[in-house]
């Protein structure tokens, strides 16, 4: 007799079970369904009962719920936007404790909320950041939450009564651009956003890390974290700026060369042998550096930054490297307009005393510049103005229907 009971009762909990799951399904397609058509007070008033019924049904119900609270806090009114963005944060955090193991950064996006709708403190915005940083670093990716956390970290130090040393400031730069040198990788596209991110943070210290301060310190730290590539490649980014002449900048990149030769290992060996002075040393470095490269917009971007490297010690290594870069990245204008300031550079150089090749010099720059707005649309404009100022400066008068350039510019102009 217990043991049909048991079984009836168990059946009844598993039909409940079944049932409230399918309620949940269509009352989730009907959520869904009235944001798309934009029945926002529909949508409302059925997120009431999913958020408390269906708490633990689907993500998807948090994923549609902070698109009608979003909605919210857009056309709330001054008096109750602040209880409209604190409305996205609760279902965050009932999202994190039904869900524990998602990937949807909700400690990242609760801070972001708060600051974008300036709502809450510094300190609030600041704690979630840093918990989100601390442990769940690998989702940690938007861009500006990046800088946000690094500015107010940074604010904290400057503070009167700060307890932060620059030891600690020198760490936590070096964390975060490892963070937004990861992010850059896994969000290739994004690539331009996390390279301005990474100007920014540098902008914020750099009156503050001095090489004198940056050398003891990666000095000290170097034997705990010689086997670690994410720390090594970080601490070279540091140290690039201003110390890529010290012996730390030479020892940090032979260790992560021998421990993970890559593209960015050839390249920072590269800079160092470049700026001490043995350049074949640092072209063969960097000449690896571009081979490694993992992809075509990778490789532009590394030959664009040795071009730019090279542009007044070896003109025609930065010449292949720009040509290299625009092979690889055919949508980017900004190459041509690089090599064509190149040529113009060159005209004393190459044409002090020869009006025919000075004209052909301004030629020649005035037609590579214009394939940067034929390359780039958006670029229009500007490459025909700079071409029109190159023209300007063309006086040739003789009748010769083309002229050879010499010098390491080796290029014949038809006129």
């Amino acid at each position: 007799m217990k043991t049909k009971l048991y079984i009836i009762l168990l059946l009844a909990t598993v039909t409940s079970a079944i049932a409230q799951e399918n309620e949940c399904a269509n009352k989730e397609a009907q959520f869904s369904d009235y944001i798309k058509t934009n029945h926002f007070e529909k949508a409302n008033q059925l997120w009431l009962d999913v958020s408390k019924n269906c708490s633990k049904y689907s993500e998807n119900i948090y994923l549609l719920g902070s698109e009608i609270l979003s909605y919210n806090i857009e056309t709330s009114l001054a008096d109750t936007k602040e209880q409209k963005v604190r409305d996205v944060l609760k279902l965050y955090q009932n999202y994190d404790a039904n869900f524990p193991d998602n990937k949807n950064s909700n400690l990242v996006k609760s801070a972001m909320v708060l600051y974008a709708n300036k709502v809450g403190t510094d300190e609030e915005i600041y704690n979630l950041l840093d918990k989100a940083f601390n442990n769940y670093r690998s989702t940690f990716i938007n861009s500006q939450a990046i800088y946000v956390y690094f500015n107010l970290y940074f604010k904290k130090y400057k503070a009167e009564k700060s307890t932060i040393t620059l030891d600690e400031v020198i760490e936590k730069y070096n964390q975060v651009n490892t963070l937004t040198i990861h992010a850059a990788k896994a969000n290739p596209k994004a690539n331009d956003e996390y390279e301005r991110v990474k100007m920014a943070t540098k902008a914020l210290v750099y009156t503050s890390l001095k090489c004198e301060n940056l050398v003891p310190y990666f000095d000290k730290n170097f034997e705990t974290n010689k086997t670690d590539t994410a720390w090594l490649l970080s601490s070279l980014n540091t140290l690039s700026e201003k110390c890529k002449t010290s012996k730390t900048f030479e020892t940090l990149g032979l260790e992560l060369h021998k421990i993970n030769p890559s593209t960015d290992s050839n390249y920072f060996l590269g800079e160092y042998y470049l700026n001490t002075r043995n350049q074949a040393k640092a072209l063969t470095y960097f000449d690896q550096s571009v081979l490694l490269a993992s992809n075509g917009l990778d490789k532009a971007r590394k030959a664009y930054a040795i071009a730019s490297i090279l542009s007044n010690s070896d003109k025609v290594k930065a010449k292949d490297m720009i040509l290299l870069a625009a092979e690889n990245d055919k949508t980017n204008g900004k190459y041509y307009i690089f090599l064509a300031n190149l040529y113009v550079n060159s005209v004393k150089d190459c044409a002090a005393t020869n009006t025919d090749e000075a004209s052909a010099i301004y030629q020649l720059a005035a037609n590579t510049v214009l394939k940067a707005g034929k390359t780039e649309p958006k670029l229009s404009k500007t490459s025909e103005k700079l071409a029109a100022d190159y023209l300007k400066n063309a006086t040739k008068k003789s009748k010769a229907k083309s002229v050879k350039i010499n010098c390491w510019i080796n290029e014949t102009v038809q006129f």
